[in-house]
C-alpha cells in the first residue's frame, strides 16, 4: 500500500483533558523509505465548552448566550502560540497564532465562503460558529435550553494548522524530518471566545445593576480525544531543500497619530511584513473578540498617510499610501491572498479585516520601517478619544522562509 493513514496523540497525555495554558506536545515520526505528504498534518479532537455564573457554578452553553468564535479563527482561537522542530532545532515560533491564522483567512475566503465551505467548518469558521459550539454539547439542543454539562461529549473538529511543515515545497522524506515535534501553548477562555452581549443588555442585568440568572463571567473549555494526523507515503523527494513558509512576531504600540515602527528582522531570509490592530481595552475581553483586525480611522484623512522603508533609506512603495484602497490591496498582496477574499470587500475591510502590509524583495538582516500618520481630528477620535487615550495594540508578522 502506498498510502498510510498515520496519528499520534501528545506526548503528554491528559485523561482528563487539555484546558487554558496547557501545554501540547506532538512527536511525529516516519518510517525508513516514507515521507510525510505535504500539507496534510492537522489535529482533530473535541471541543467541550462551558459558562461560569455569578454564583460560580458551571453550565454548559446555550443558544441565547450569544458566544462565538473569531468568524476566520475558529478553533484555531484555543491555540496561543506554537512551534515547530525539526530534528531538535527550531525552525519557526509563531506568538500568537490565532491572530496570523485570522488574517491568512481573510485574504483567502469571503465570507459567504466561510459559512458554506464544509472545509471551513470542521474548523469551527464562519459566522454561525455559536450554533455549531451547540451541536453536540450536552443533552439538550434545545434553543431555550440548558445543555447538560455531565452529558456533554463536545465539539468535534479537524484543523490543519497553519505552520512552516505543512507549507513546504515538497514532501517531507525520512532521511531529513524522520523526527518532527510540534508544541503548542493553549489559550485561556476569554483569549478564544467572546459573546455578542453588552455587560449592560438584559443578558447580563435585569434592572443595570441587578445580576442576571442568565449572566456568565468566564468562558472556559476542555479538549478531549486529542490528536495529530498524516498522510504517509513513498518517499520520492529528490536532495534538494525544502523550502518552508515561514512567520515570526514583533509587537509594539499605536499611541500617537504619528507612530513609526521599527523592527529588525532575524536571520531567516523574509520577503513580506502584515500588521494588524485591536484596541488595548478590547484584549481578552468577555465582551469583545480578542482576535478581531480592528479598523484604524483617519489613514485618508488630513495628514493620514502609511510609508514603508528597509534601513531608513530604501522604500519598497516609492509613495505614501494615502487611501484605504491602496492600503487593503497591498496589505492583500503580503498575505499572498487569493482573487475572492475579503480584505479587497470595502465593508469588512473597515470593520473587521483592516490591516496595513507590504511585500519587500527578498533579504534578510534588515530594519524595516512602517510609518503610520492618522488624522486626529477624524470623527472617531472626536467621540471616542484620542490614540493616547485607546492606545492599539499592533501586531507586526514577518513572513518568510527557510530551507532544509
Amino acid at each position: 500500500m502506498s498510502i498510510y493513514y498515520n496519528s499520534v496523540q501528545p506526548l503528554n497525555i491528559k485523561t482528563t483533558g487539555y484546558s487554558s495554558n496547557d501545554m501540547v506536545d506532538f512527536n511525529i515520526r516516519t518510517r525508513p523509505g516514507r515521507a510525510i505528504k505535504q500539507g496534510s498534518i492537522r489535529f482533530t479532537g473535541r471541543l467541550s465548552l462551558y459558562l461560569t455564573d455569578a454564583s460560580g457554578a458551571k453550565r454548559g452553553v446555550r443558544y441565547n448566550d450569544g458566544v462565538f468564535l473569531d468568524p476566520y479563527v475558529g478553533v484555531h482561537s484555543l491555540i496561543r502560540n506554537i512551534s515547530t522542530q525539526v530534528s531538535g532545532s527550531t525552525i519557526e515560533n509563531i506568538q500568537y497564532y490565532p491572530r496570523f491564522v485570522g488574517m491568512k483567512n481573510q485574504s483567502r475566503y469571503t465570507q459567504e465562503q466561510l459559512d458554506t465551505n464544509t472545509l471551513c467548518m470542521t474548523e469551527l469558521l464562519g459566522t454561525q460558529n455559536n450554533i455549531m459550539l451547540l451541536a453536540e454539547n450536552g443533552g439538550t439542543l434545545d434553543i431555550g435550553g440548558i445543555p447538560d454539562v455531565n452529558l456533554s461529549q463536545g465539539v468535534s473538529f479537524s484543523m490543519i494548522p497553519e505552520i512552516c511543515v505543512n507549507n513546504g515545497s515538497d514532501d517531507l522524506g525520512n532521511a531529513k524530518f524522520g523526527a518532527l515535534r510540534v508544541m503548542m501553548n493553549l489559550a485561556n477562555g476569554l483569549e478564544a471566545f467572546y459573546t455578542t452581549h453588552t455587560p449592560n443588555d438584559y443578558y447580563f442585568t435585569t434592572d443595570g445593576s441587578t445580576i442576571s440568572p442568565d449572566a456568565f463571567t468566564q468562558i472556559s473549555y476542555t479538549i478531549t480525544s486529542l490528536e495529530c494526523h498524516w498522510l504517509e507515503v513513498i518517499d520520492k523527494t529528490t536532495p534538494a531543500p525544502v523550502t518552508f513558509l515561514s512567520t515570526s512576531l514583533i509587537t509594539q504600540s499605536l499611541v500617537t497619530s504619528n507612530s513609526f515602527f521599527n523592527v529588525t528582522t532575524a536571520g531567516t531570509p523574509y520577503d513580506a511584513v502584515a500588521l494588524s490592530f485591536i484596541q488595548q481595552s478590547h484584549r481578552n475581553n468577555l465582551f469583545y473578540n480578542n482576535n478581531q483586525c480592528e479598523f484604524v480611522p483617519g489613514v485618508d484623512g488630513n495628514g493620514g498617510r502609511v510609508e514603508f522603508s528597509v534601513n531608513g533609506n530604501d522604500r519598497p512603495i516609492a509613495f505614501p499610501i494615502l487611501s484605504y484602497q491602496e492600503l487593503s490591496l497591498n496589505y492583500w498582496k503580503a498575505l499572498g491572498g487569493v482573487m475572492k477574499n475579503s480584505i479587497m470587500n470595502a465593508f469588512q475591510y473597515r470593520n473587521n479585516t483592516f490591516g496595513v502590509g507590504c511585500s519587500f524583495s527578498t533579504s534578510v538582516n534588515d530594519r524595516l520601517g512602517v510609518s503610520v500618520q492618522v488624522d486626529p481630528t477624524d470623527p472617531y477620535y472626536i467621540t471616542e478619544g484620542s490614540l493616547a487615550a485607546n492606545p492599539y495594540d499592533a501586531y507586526i508578522y514577518i513572513l518568510g522562509f527557510v530551507s532544509v
